[in-house]
């Protein structure tokens, strides 16, 4: 699906010249070496000339000229020495490929648009419409617009890239009380010099180069402090360490969420070459390399841009016509046909292949005569006995291989899904396109949801960045996952899907909305019978479909509108007989306008191993987020059953955040294996949309300005349907440690295990080795909790004798167990429930920066607990803890009097806790604030009556 995305992988500079050599002289890639995504290789690790490359996906809103090509250039440039210096020369920026006119903006890593405030997706390398948002002129919170200096702009690329990619946060200072505790807030102490702080002070080099670097740890008594951790930052709050401290350890080792909807905390990327180097950095400190002779030549040494073509695109259709699919061929054949029909004259270039016959070459389609060739030549495909599939797909990659770089270039392969082994689709075969950059999209007709052949199918299309699909057996689908597939790999995007019943001679409509970025429309149409269909747009002008292939299944239809009206829009039909109607409306944005996206994802991949949480989340997008929205969504299983599925963005349970723009739906009943499809439409049928920046990650603008909340009413009618699938294994095998003797074995490294309890009854028993000789405190810890449920962690040591108990306090931390050991021992956990049934992970190892429970402020019946707040003192402050109860007044108003307070002389172990900050209008900001299941924010007026008669009154607050 995310094909488009970064590809990363670990070469030097003589590998990647000697590639592009082989794929500009159109050679095949037998002999090709690849790496696995996110994984290194080591040998070519140790090569002193090694580095990672960062190959990067972009769309731009308009079409530029041959000199604002050079100015973007211009500006990569700067970004390439960013991101050079901030990782000690150990990443580098490759290719930006970039589209233009805002085509591909779903798929792309930034999204460049002619003026706002740059902002970015945490943790958003490889998520679909998850993003950089960069510009060409910058807005401050006024909507003042100010021409950005390359540097400045390449510098801020930069910043947001250790957002998106690395998941740091911002170690600025803010100024907004009420953004949540992952920004930054009044209280802050900014790290000097950072990257994350104030990028653009790197501006004019030399010594100023230091402000491109990451953090490093605190040190008590570094007076310097360059670039030293204050402990006062959203980084710090949110993932306890420093950026390098970041980079250097795993992912098991950051903060652990306590909710399973928490989810801008997982995810990080680990990079291993970054990993190895922190050690030797938080030593010595960050050492400037662009002034040195040639590090800013090695710094640019690949970094180009490859302009994508407008208007051109080349395409492989793989039709598998092997002995399996001898009585479904004339379907696969009129499907086939049907993606002739669908693509632009002008625009495509298509071959065929099919396993043991000629292939029809990759063809510009410059005419109708052109289009029908390629459908004369697919009815000429009979089944053919030779099996050997993946041959044929690699014949149709070499054939692409041949195209100009700056195409758009996929395959497609249309087939049984049976027997995929004895064809060569094994898992390992996906490497060779990927590598080539070549993704591949594949759509199994009639494999049922227990075939074994579904692995290497899902397997290559989602290790090369397609898609995966699944017909079951039903032309109707076969259709439609031909079409999400287009979708998929070009810019195209879907409005409305469904199915209608028809009833004979009768009139059956379905409405659909325009929006004004739609610059054509594509409808198709599956029939098991004869009907009349059209499509009268918002002035009541008809048009019928037409261009139709039979097939022994079913008959497809296309009819496209070119500049088709904005507004309300109708498909109607009247059948001879009882039937069914499918229909697809896909539309194409208008050129240079950012077109509405609508993006589906399960936030722990499409590949999912039972017990897992699958955590689905929609993003319904424009220039920013859209929040308020109108979702309806449905889930089909594996059986066929379909269940709606309630996406929600009101901050509770799964929704982390209200109204930012992110929709949740946590699905706990699945008890399947296999294909899983959800189907997703997003509207303003309700007026009620809003564009919001309230889940992304801004900059400082190079004037020191701070980033504003965002709340921009949509203020027009806009529709977009998607449809994803992901996969589910291991339902049927999964087996649970049910007592000490069959406890499942764990090592404490703080890596997750999945878990379900399913019952009262149930319980789970983990048998967990500490390896480690070393003295240390081990923590066995719940986390990843699916909501309204309180499971408790019981720890044993070797005799089975119980050494600690938690039971889970929705109001504090998740449910976790301390327990000091001389090293290598063996304990015992057991997981129960004390209310209700869920998921969770299970995890055992040292001490995380989650695991401290001591900073929540808890508002409980009458007494409000502040463990830790900032007051001024003078010309400094001084941390106080304070306890203060509620007094009943006549008033109305919510009045606390404060009965005790404590200084804190030593507030290291607080200084991670997003601590209450009293400013100098006497109004105490409580960030984080627990009343019941719930967090807010508050705000009370402080107000002194004399020797001890110290008052707060409730002035505002809000839920987080």
């Amino acid at each position: 699906m995310r094909y488009l995305f970064s590809v990363i992988t670990v070469v030097c500079v003589s590998f990647v010249l000697l590639l592009t050599q082989d794929i500009n002289a159109g050679k095949h890639w037998s002999g090709y070496s690849y790496t696995e995504y996110g994984r290194h290789n080591a040998a070519v690790q140790n090569s002193a000339d090694n580095y990672t490359v960062h190959n990067l996906v972009g769309s731009l809103y308009k079409t530029p000229t041959e000199a604002e090509k050079t100015k973007y250039q211009t500006v990569l440039n700067y970004f390439c020495d960013a991101m050079y210096e901030s990782t000690e020369g150990l990443h580098k920026v490759g290719t930006l490929t970039f589209y233009t006119g805002g085509t591909f903006s779903k798929k792309a890593d930034v999204i460049w648009q002619q003026e706002g405030w740059p902002v970015a997706n945490v943790n958003g390398l490889g998520k679909e419409s998850k993003n950089i948002g960069m510009f060409d002129k910058f807005k401050d919170n006024e909507g003042n617009i100010t021409d950005i200096p390359d540097e400045d702009n390449g510098y801020t690329f930069g910043h947001e890239w250790g957002h998106y990619t690395y998941g740091l946060y911002d170690e600025y200072q803010g100024d907004n009380p009420k953004r949540n505790s992952g920004f930054p807030l009044p209280g802050d102490k900014p790290v000097v010099p950072s990257i994350m702080n104030s990028q653009d002070n790197a501006r004019g080099g030399g010594d100023n180069y230091k402000w491109l670097k990451f953090s490093i740890a605190y040190v008590s008594g570094d007076t310097a402090g360059m670039y030293r951790n204050t402990r006062k930052t959203a980084q710090h709050r949110t993932l306890k360490v420093s950026a390098w401290e970041t980079l250097g350890r795993s992912e098991s080792e950051d903060p652990k969420p306590k909710w399973a909807h928490d989810d801008d905390e997982i995810g990080r990327k680990v990079f291993d070459d970054l990993k190895k180097k922190a050690p030797e950095v938080l030593k010595n400190k960050p050492v400037i390399l662009l002034t040195k002779a040639g590090e800013q030549g090695k710094a640019r040494s690949i970094c180009k841009i490859n302009w994508m073509s407008d208007n051109q695109s080349s395409y492989v259709l793989v039709i598998d016509t092997s002995y399996a699919t001898s009585d479904i061929v004339e379907d696969l054949k009129a499907a086939a046909a049907y993606f002739v029909d669908t693509v632009e004259i002008g625009k495509a270039a298509i071959g065929i292949t099919a396993p043991g016959q000629a292939s029809y070459p990759v063809t510009n389609i410059k005419t109708n005569s052109d289009r029908e060739r390629l459908k004369a030549f697919i009815k000429t495909l009979s089944p053919s006995s030779t099996p050997a599939l993946y041959d044929t797909l690699r014949q149709a990659g070499d054939s692409l291989l041949n195209r100009p770089e700056n195409e758009i270039r996929a395959v497609f392969l249309i087939t049984s899904g049976k027997h995929m082994g004895n064809k060569g689709i094994t898992p390992a075969a996906a490497y060779n396109f990927r590598d080539l950059r070549l993704p591949v999209f594949t759509i199994a007709y009639d494999n049922g949801p227990a075939n074994a052949d579904t692995l290497p199918l899902f397997a290559l299309a989602t290790r090369t960045k397609g898609n995966y699909y699944n017909a079951g057996g039903t032309f109707n689908r076969l259709i439609f996952n031909l079409n999400n597939s287009l979708k998929e790999a070009t810019s195209s995007y879907g409005i409305s899907e469904g199915t209608l019943t028809l009833s004979q001679g009768r009139l059956t409509t379905q409405n659909f909305t325009v929006d004004p970025a739609t610059g054509s429309l594509l409808i198709t149409a599956v029939l098991d019978g004869k009907a009349d269909v059209h499509v009268t747009d918002p002035q009541g002008m008809t048009s019928s479909v037409s261009s139709c292939t039979a097939s022994p299944s079913g008959t497809v239809c296309i009819l496209r509108v070119n500049s088709p009206q904005s507004g309300n829009w109708q498909l109607s039909a009247v059948s001879f007989s009882a039937l069914n109607l499918g229909y697809s409306i896909n539309g194409l944005n208008k050129n240079g306008i950012f077109p509405y996206t609508l993006s589906v994802y399960n936030i722990n991949g499409d590949s999912i191993r039972f017990p897992e949480q699958i955590l689905l989340e929609v993003n319904f997008e424009k220039d920013y987020p859209i929040a308020g929205a109108n979702i309806t969504a449905v889930i089909q299983y594996p059986d066929g059953t379909v269940r709606p599925a309630m996406f929600r963005d009101d901050g509770i349970d799964p929704d982390n955040i209200a109204n930012d723009g992110v929709y949740s739906f946590l699905v706990n009943d699945y008890n399947q294996d296999g294909v899983y499809t959800v189907t997703v439409t997003a509207d303003n049928k309700d007026n009620t949309a809003f564009m919001t920046n309230l889940s992304l990650q801004p900059a400082l603008l190079p004037d020191g300005s701070m980033p504003g909340l965002l709340s921009i009413p949509l203020n027009e009618q806009a529709q977009r349907s998607q449809q994803y699938q992901f996969i589910v294994s291991n339902v049927n095998s999964y087996s649970r440690g049910k007592d000490f003797a069959t406890a499942k074995a764990v090592v404490a490294d703080n890596t997750n295990t999945a878990g379900i309890i399913s019952s009262s009854e149930t319980e789970e028993f983990y048998k967990v080795t500490d390896n480690d000789s070393v003295q240390k405190t081990i923590v066995f810890r719940l986390t990843y909790v699916s909501p309204d449920w309180l499971p408790v962690i019981t720890v044993y040591d070797s005799n089975y004798k119980e050494i600690g108990r938690s039971v889970f306090n929705p109001r504090l931390n998740y449910p976790s167990v301390d327990i000091n050991t001389s090293g290598n021992e063996v304990f015992y956990a057991k997981v129960s429930t004390s209310s209700g049934t869920g998921r969770y992970n299970f995890s055992a190892g040292g001490i995380l920066g989650s695991d401290v429970t001591r900073c929540d402020t808890i508002l409980d019946g009458y007494t409000l607990n502040v463990p830790v707040s900032l007051w001024p003192d003078g010309s400094q402050y001084v941390y106080l803890s304070l306890n203060m109860t509620y007094q009943p007044t006549t008033d109305g108003d919510m009045w606390y009097f404060l009965n005790g307070y404590t200084y804190r002389n030593d507030a290291t172990s607080y200084l991670t806790c997003d601590y209450a900050h009293l400013g100098s209008d006497m109004v105490l900001y409580i960030p984080q604030m627990v009343m019941g299941d719930r967090s807010y924010w508050a705000e009370f007026q402080y107000i002194y009556l004399g020797p001890g008669n110290a008052w707060f009154k409730l002035k505002d607050m809000g839920e987080n």
